[in-house]
């Protein structure tokens, strides 16, 4: 082994040690310093809950036991629930979807953010005892299912307009929870786990129509770290 793939192993071995200690608050990383509770102390909720990926993340922290923000987490989560249904959340028959943003016209979700929203919603049901939590919680996780798949493989977005899933996954997009929180994963894991190093790195994504793994011209080594926890949490090394 040289001395840069040495160097660069010890780095990553670094970062998951860090990320993986009882410290930290999260299966997946991809929101560390995206939510923080300062955000929202001012009570302008509104303009920094605009990306899904933001208002998953804030719903879940409010279910945090050891969160100080708010003095009643349960009517902020519910006030967040309702921004959920009126402001993200399209309906296309039975099916319901999430906007990966509402800054702008889209029709199109992210895989990720969704697992993430999925998450709090059921976390909510139980911890506040709301059934309508887990009633919706189920119909967006059942939308992914019948929708947001190619080849049993799930998918990084579905563009509703078109009745059309994206034709790649982000690896670091499978977070552990997806793993959970959907049925029918068996494909989808086996990309996750059947990605092959390259040094210390791995690709980016998975081509599902060629079944190839793609590699990015620059390295995230958030994303890659990111990868590694995945794989870890499915029990690949």
């Amino acid at each position: 082994m040289n001395l840069k793939k040495t160097v660069m192993l010890t780095l990553l071995l670094l970062f998951v040690f860090i990320y993986l200690s009882p410290q930290s608050n999260e299966d997946d990383i991809a929101g560390v310093n995206e939510v923080k509770e300062e955000d929202f102390e001012d009570g302008n909720t509104e303009e920094n809950l605009s990306l899904s990926r933001d208002l998953g993340y804030y719903m879940n922290m409010l279910l945090d036991t050891h969160t100080w923000l708010l003095k009643n987490n349960e009517i902020e989560f519910d006030q967040q629930a309702d921004r959920l249904k009126r402001f993200f959340i399209v309906q296309k028959g039975e099916d319901l979807f999430i906007r990966w943003t509402i800054k702008e016209e889209t029709s199109a979700n992210g895989l990720a953010d969704d697992i993430r929203v999925i998450k709090a919603l059921y976390k909510a049901a139980d911890q506040f005892d709301r059934t309508d939590y887990k009633e919706l919680a189920d119909k967006l996780a059942s939308t992914i299912n019948k929708k947001q798949q190619i080849h049993g493989v799930y998918t990084d977005y579905i563009d509703w307009a078109f009745n059309e899933p994206a034709k790649r996954v982000t690896l670091s997009e499978l977070i552990p929870d997806l793993f959970t929180l959907l049925n029918q994963t068996g494909q989808t894991e086996e990309v996750l786990m059947n990605a092959k190093e390259y040094g210390v790195f791995f690709p980016e994504y998975y081509d599902i129509e060629s079944q190839q793994y793609k590699w990015a011209y620059d390295i995230y080594m958030k994303e890659k770290l990111q990868i590694a926890i995945n794989r870890q949490q499915i029990g690949k090394p």
